[in-house]
C-alpha cells in the first residue's frame, strides 16, 4: 500500500510541475510585467531619465535618429550628454525616449507625426558624443516640447506610476529613485543629479528647462560662472572672449574675427594696412608713402606746396 501511495504522489507531482512552470507567476511572465527594469505596460510612457538609467528595460538594441543608426551603448552615451546649448542633443534625448516608449508597446497615434518631423530635422547630422552634429535650440524646442509632453504623460496615454516617488510595484521609476545594485528595488528617493531641489524631497529636478534630464544648475548667459563653464559674460554670443557655450575663447589675431581683446582683425597679420600684426588699430602715418585711413594723399614727405600737404591732404591747385 505504501508503495502504491508513493507512486501516486510521484505521478501527481510530475503532472503538476509543468503547470507551475507555465503559471502567470513564473519568472518569465514576471520579467515581462511591470515597468521597473522591464519596460512599459504598453499603456503608459516613461521619460528619457528612466530609459537612461534602465538599459535592461529596452525592447530594442538600436535606434535610428535621422538617417543614422546608433547602437544601444551609443544611445545611452547620447542620453548622458549634457545639452550645453546644442539643440540636436536636446531633441535626441526626447526622440530616443519616445521611440523606446513606442517600441515598448505604447501606441504612437499621438506622437507619430512629431517623431517623423524630428527625424527629418536631424537628417544626416550625427549626434554628440558619437559625432559633431549641432542644431540651434530655437530650431528644435517646439519638437522637443511635443516629445517631452508625450514621454512625461502630458499627452498620449499618460505617464507610468505618476506619483511623487514612483508607483507601488516595488521598482524604481524615472531618475527619481536610485537602484544602485540593479535588483529593481529602490535604495532611496534621490535622483542621479546633484541638483537644485527646492522641495527638499530629493526626488526630482525643479529646473530642467532644456528637457535633457539633467538639472539646470545654471544657464549659460546668465552672467554667473558655474560648474562646467569656463566663463559667463551674460550672453551667448561668440567672438567676445566667451563663447555661446560659456567656454573661454582663444584670441587668434588674423582669423578675421574681432574678439574683445583685439582692437581690429582684418584677417591677416600684416602691418601698415590700418590693422597691425598684433590686431591693434594703426594710426595713419603721414609721409610714409602709403595712403591710409584719414589721408587723401601721401607723397612720402611732410612738405606743403607740392600738392600733398604736411598732413597728407590734397592741396588745391593754384
Amino acid at each position: 500500500m505504501r508503495t502504491t501511495r508513493h507512486l501516486i504522489t510521484t505521478i501527481a507531482l510530475f503532472l503538476v510541475a509543468p503547470l507551475v512552470a507555465c503559471s502567470p507567476q513564473s519568472s518569465t511572465s514576471s520579467a515581462l510585467s511591470g515597468h521597473g527594469d522591464n519596460g512599459t505596460h504598453g499603456d503608459c510612457t516613461l521619460t528619457q531619465g528612466y530609459w537612461k538609467n534602465h538599459p535592461k528595460a529596452w525592447a530594442v538594441a538600436s535606434l535610428k535618429l535621422g538617417t543614422t543608426t546608433y547602437t544601444k551603448d551609443q544611445l545611452i552615451e547620447i542620453l548622458k550628454t549634457p545639452v550645453k546649448g546644442n539643440g540636436l542633443v536636446q531633441l535626441a534625448h526626447q526622440l530616443i525616449a519616445a521611440k523606446l516608449n513606442v517600441a515598448g508597446g505604447v501606441p504612437d497615434t499621438d506622437i507619430k507625426a512629431a517623431i517623423q518631423q524630428a527625424d527629418a530635422l536631424i537628417g544626416a547630422l550625427v549626434c554628440p558624443p558619437v559625432g559633431h552634429g549641432e542644431l540651434a535650440t530655437s530650431a528644435t524646442s517646439a519638437l522637443t516640447e511635443k516629445l517631452d509632453a508625450f514621454n512625461s504623460g502630458k499627452t498620449g496615454p499618460g505617464h507610468c506610476g505618476d506619483n511623487e516617488h514612483g508607483d507601488d510595484d516595488g521598482t524604481c521609476d524615472e531618475d527619481s529613485d536610485t537602484d544602485t545594485d540593479g535588483d529593481g528595488q529602490c535604495e532611496g528617493d534621490q535622483d542621479d543629479d546633484t541638483d537644485t531641489d527646492t522641495d527638499e524631497h530629493g526626488d526630482h529636478c525643479d529646473h530642467d528647462d532644456d528637457h535633457d534630464g539633467h538639472c539646470d544648475h545654471g544657464k549659460c548667459g546668465n552672467g554667473k560662472k558655474e560648474s562646467g563653464e569656463g566663463c559667463d559674460d551674460g550672453n551667448t554670443a561668440n567672438g567676445d572672449g566667451c563663447s555661446s557655450t560659456c567656454q573661454v575663447e582663444v584670441c587668434v589675431c588674423g582669423d578675421g574675427v574681432k574678439s574683445a581683446a583685439e582692437g581690429c582683425d582684418d584677417g591677416n597679420t600684416v602691418s601698415g594696412d590700418g590693422c597691425s600684426s598684433t590686431c591693434e588699430i594703426e594710426l595713419p602715418v603721414c609721409g610714409n608713402g602709403k595712403i591710409e585711413t584719414g589721408e587723401t594723399c601721401d607723397d612720402g614727405n611732410t612738405l606743403n606746396g607740392d600738392g600733398c600737404s604736411s598732413v597728407c591732404i590734397c592741396e588745391p591747385c593754384h
